[in-house]
């Protein structure tokens, strides 16, 4: 991972995610609703705090129970029991924020919630299952509800009779497509969550990622305890309505960092402070919040509305800084239409909660009588988008990463040998005196010997050989015991990270230059050298203790020179100065 992922593993990731989308779709569409349950809508007689509202056969109940209640509001549903062919008839229904109890002819059959409510803990959505005696037909079914917030009742649903025998089934078809929805969302978002932890690990900013990996996994959070899944696994009510409530607020925080780590130029210093100010101060909201649910009787619901105005202000906020962004980045443009997507979405839902439903759409619809079908089908749009914008934007950063790396790679390596060039020598000198990294480091300088000679008698391919040669030979030295460089046309460096390990650097290096001398009859390597370590001089800077290994190849260049005039040398392990 320290150079690029390769543009296949992204693909591969992206139809992965497109594919098992379309596959729950299609599951959704295709899976067999429990048909042994009856839904019980019509026949009820419904007393609001004691007084009559209506007996309507032909009227759906919950034209009745819908309307916003106050805290403190009480429903009471009567209804006769016929006689059902089920073979486990039970009675499930979902309330919201309701002290809930139910009778059959007049004797206690469940209760839920008073405890928690006489505690002041919140009652969120809640499941109730209850078997029915064997004897039910022709009893009177009297069910009593309790408003313990503003707008309880909003999530009540049809009551119904179904086999609890089949009781996982039951559950799995009653939320199919919360279910499928957070499925899809745990799955992808945890894949670009790892994707961006790797990142970071690899010193990549990916912050983007993670961030965008939290979002999609908050958003199947929610989405789980909206489906009563949650119930099934953390059956306290204090716990999973934290979880549901919390995923909820988290989502715009996540959204609103990811979109400011993806924004490039509106980072001036007002968008910078802006950010920063209004993250601090989402943060301390849902603090606060969580400080108020637990210590008052002023609990999550309360801040619902406040909630849906921020989340819109926030998705705005992302919109309008990304338009300031290049719009020929078609990442910029995805991500754009994605929050557009999930703005429009929020806003219609947050209608639909507060009106209950839009009726065309039920109509056309008939699984999805909430607002989680325009919720579910707005966050579908935002992860499709969301993840193709997602690749491009990673395909963007690691094209420019790679032409970072090339030009990096450029201006620290030789072209011709593969060695580290004169600059990166200079930088580690320089690091070698600011750090306390190596104690006991040494330097070899080595200067080829007649390359003009042979550039002027053979041709500089056969110069550039020879300099190729004597890389090769530095490049086999290990990397965890030294660093090797051309630091001119014909010099050479090696930085010893131990001075101990000079000889046996220095022999293996004698042994592979006259291996290649062997190997060829056209030329052959010369060469001089000189070596220094810390320990020579210890109070000396890393230059003073270049200069003398310097200065002692230099004294055996002029001895080669006097000893050898007008030849291409063979390198001798006696030529050595400064052992």
């Amino acid at each position: 991972m320290h150079h690029i992922l390769k543009k296949n593993t992204i693909i591969g990731i992206s139809l992965f995610i497109l594919v098992f989308s379309f596959i729950a779709i299609i599951l959704i569409y295709n899976v067999k609703v429990d048909t042994s349950a009856i839904k019980l809508d019509y026949g009820w007689i419904v007393y609001k705090n004691d007084q009559l509202l209506e007996s309507q056969p032909k009227d759906n109940i919950i034209k009745y129970v819908l309307p916003k209640m106050i805290k403190g509001d009480k429903i009471n549903l009567t209804y006769k029991l016929s006689k059902y062919d089920i073979s486990h008839p039970g009675i499930i229904f979902d309330t919201w924020h309701c002290v809930t109890e139910v009778y059959i002819d007049g004797k206690k059959l469940y209760s839920w919630g008073d405890k928690y409510y006489k505690n002041n803990h919140m009652l969120g959505a809640m499941r109730h299952k209850l078997t029915l005696p064997n004897d039910y037909e022709d009893k009177i079914l009297n069910i009593s509800l309790i408003a313990t917030e503003k707008n309880a009742m909003t999530q009540f649903y049809s009551i119904i009779v179904s086999d609890l025998g089949d009781e996982t089934n039951f559950w799995f078809n009653r939320s199919l497509l919360l279910i499928f929805s957070a499925t899809i969302f745990l799955i992808s978002g945890m894949i670009i969550f790892i994707f961006g932890y790797i990142m970071l690990l690899n010193h990549n900013k990916f912050i983007s990622a993670l961030m965008l990996g939290i979002s999609f996994q908050l958003m199947g959070i929610y989405f789980l305890c909206r489906a009563h899944v949650i119930e099934l696994i953390i059956p306290d009510p204090m716990i999973y309505n934290q979880i549901e409530f919390l995923s909820l607020y988290l989502l715009p925080l996540s959204v609103i960092i990811y979109s400011f780590n993806i924004t490039e130029k509106t980072k001036s210093n007002k968008i910078l402070v802006f950010y920063r100010f209004y993250i601090l101060i989402y943060i301390l909201g849902i603090i606060s919040a969580i400080i108020i649910h637990n210590n008052t009787y002023i609990h999550y619901p309360n801040f619902l509305f406040l909630y849906y105005f921020i989340t819109l202000i926030s998705y705005l906020i992302a919109i309008v800084s990304l338009r300031k962004e290049d719009h020929s980045k078609i990442d910029i443009k995805l991500t754009i239409l994605a929050l557009q997507v999930f703005f429009v979405g929020s806003l219609l839902s947050l209608i639909a909660f507060h009106t209950k439903g839009f009726p065309v759409i039920n109509e056309t619809f008939k699984l999805w009588k909430t607002y989680d079908f325009i919720l579910t089908i707005s966050s579908f749009g935002m992860l499709i988008l969301f993840f193709i914008g997602f690749y491009f934007t990673i395909k963007n950063s690691f094209i420019l990463q790679f032409e970072n790396e090339k030009l990096h790679y450029m201006a620290h390596y030789d072209a011709l040998t593969m060695l580290r060039n004169k600059r990166s020598f200079d930088e580690q000198l320089h690091k070698l005196n600011t750090t306390n990294e190596l104690t006991n480091y040494g330097f070899i300088v080595i200067d080829l010997n007649d390359l003009k000679v042979t550039n002027d008698s053979l041709g500089h391919k056969f110069g550039d050989e020879m300099i190729r040669g004597v890389a090769n030979s530095l490049l086999k030295i290990p990397e965890d015991l030294a660093i090797s460089y051309r630091i001119g046309g014909d010099e050479f460096a090696v930085i010893i990270y131990d001075s101990v390990n000079n000889k046996n650097i220095i022999k293996d290096f004698n042994e592979s230059i006259d291996l290649y001398n062997k190997s060829i009859a056209t030329f052959q390597i010369s060469v001089a050298l000189g070596s220094a370590s810390k320990d020579e001089i210890p109070n000396s800077d890393s230059y003073s203790i270049l200069d003398l290994a310097d200065k002692r190849m230099y004294q055996r260049k002029q001895i080669m020179k006097s000893e050898h005039k007008d030849q291409i040398l063979l390198f001798k392990e006696s030529d050595i100065i400064g052992l």
